[in-house]
């Protein structure tokens, strides 16, 4: 595939890019407060989303072949009518396995969309960390405005209208990707070669960037404790705007000081770590301001690392760019299983009063806990080499 240049395909990349996470973020309250309402339970509310993330674990570098094979645009282009379906899933669910459902569906969109979006997009500037830097940063001004009304939103129309709105933006995003050209994709790639780039970029995010993996699980919890500390949904919102403001002014930085920031992973993703620690338990002792900062210093750190860890996996797949970033969502991808399996286990234990501490509290500190420990053997691995 030839470089992308031309001034069409950059604006319609940067629009597909806003809308996309616009439509999933305006649903940021309303899918984990849905999943409470169905009856599962406030300690276990990631449950759904982590079987959707088991399909995404495997999907993610299929997708990444059928880019390259039969283009990317066709993958990233046709992608956000899951995303749609899922979402009036979620509306007419009366159920558990309703939201399970939608859950799968969305995840196959995800899955999908990113894998081919992200390779497709490497291609908009000179250098693969800059035009990753500029659609991410735009992507992440999406999550901002999505984020920013899902309180307001839901709050004052409920679950239909707020699923409604985000379906119409992902047909809108469809409807957009047909004004750009669709590079077909010839390419025959080795079976050997992709499991090899797949499973490279696997291990590297788990083991160095895992604090990316984390920000779903964060997405769902944060809510919940902010909401317990006594804000209203309308206020958290607000709050939770801090994660995709932080992470489009920090994607041109980690643009810019993408070498750096790649060999510093391991102490950035740690530092993150704790400081999410810090979070969940200002939370729960209700120090309201010194938590809105915890989760504010929590947002920089963490996304510094996106578009370095992402440029990365572009970097080392020659040639399978759509591959290499399907390995770093499967990576990121079964640590949120990782991340998720443990949040259950936590909530279930707290939800039955083996322990006597706040369930979505517990959830958050035991998985992000675990994933410091996993941070530490990837250093004692990597200074073994």
């Amino acid at each position: 595939m030839d470089e992308i240049l031309t001034t069409r395909e950059v604006i319609v990349a940067t629009a597909i890019g806003l809308l996309v996470p616009i439509a999933f973020n305006l649903t940021k309250i309303a899918i984990p407060m849905k999943i409470i309402s169905v009856g599962i339970s406030k300690g276990v509310v990631i449950l759904p989303l982590l079987v959707g993330n088991i399909f995404q674990v495997v999907t993610r570098p299929i997708f990444g072949v059928f880019a390259e094979k039969y283009g990317h645009k066709k993958i990233f282009g046709s992608a956000p009518i899951l995303y749609a379906i899922s979402f009036m899933i979620f509306a007419n669910s009366k159920g558990p396995l309703d939201v399970y459902i939608a859950s799968i569906i969305l995840s196959l969109g995800i899955a999908a969309f990113w894998s081919a979006f992200l390779a497709y997009s490497s291609y908009l500037k000179d250098g693969a960390a800059k035009s990753i830097a500029h659609v991410l940063a735009f992507s992440f001004v999406g999550a901002f405005i999505g984020t920013a009304y899902s309180g307001y939103v839901f709050d004052a129309f409920g679950y239909d209208v707020v699923f409604m709105i985000s379906a119409l933006i992902c047909i809108l995003a469809v409807t957009t990707s047909l004004f750009t050209h669709s590079p077909k994709g010839n390419k025959e790639l080795s079976l050997g070669d992709v499991y090899a780039v797949a499973i490279s970029n696997i291990k590297d995010t788990i083991l160095n960037a895992n604090t990316l993996s984390l920000i779903p699980i964060v997405n769902t919890y944060a809510p919940i404790l902010l909401i317990d500390a006594g804000l209203s949904p309308t206020i958290t919102g607000l709050v939770l705007v801090a994660l995709p403001l932080m992470s489009a002014i920090m994607q041109y930085f980690g643009g810019k000081a993408y070498n750096k920031i790649v060999s510093l992973r391991p102490l950035i993703n740690i530092l993150s770590l704790l400081i999410l620690i810090s979070f969940a338990y200002l939370s729960v002792i209700r120090a309201i301001y010194l938590a809105v900062l915890s989760f504010v210093l929590y947002s920089i750190f963490a996304s510094t690392m996106f578009t370095p860890q992402i440029t990365r996996s572009i970097d080392t797949s020659e040639d399978m760019r759509a591959v290499g970033t399907g390995g770093f969502g499967s990576g990121m991808t079964l640590a949120r299983v990782i991340a998720s399996s443990v949040a259950v286990v936590g909530g279930n234990i707290a939800e039955t009063g083996t322990i006597n501490l706040n369930p979505p509290f517990f959830a958050l500190t035991l998985t992000t806990i675990s994933f410091v420990g996993i941070s530490l053997f990837g250093i004692l691995k990597n200074r073994k080499k």
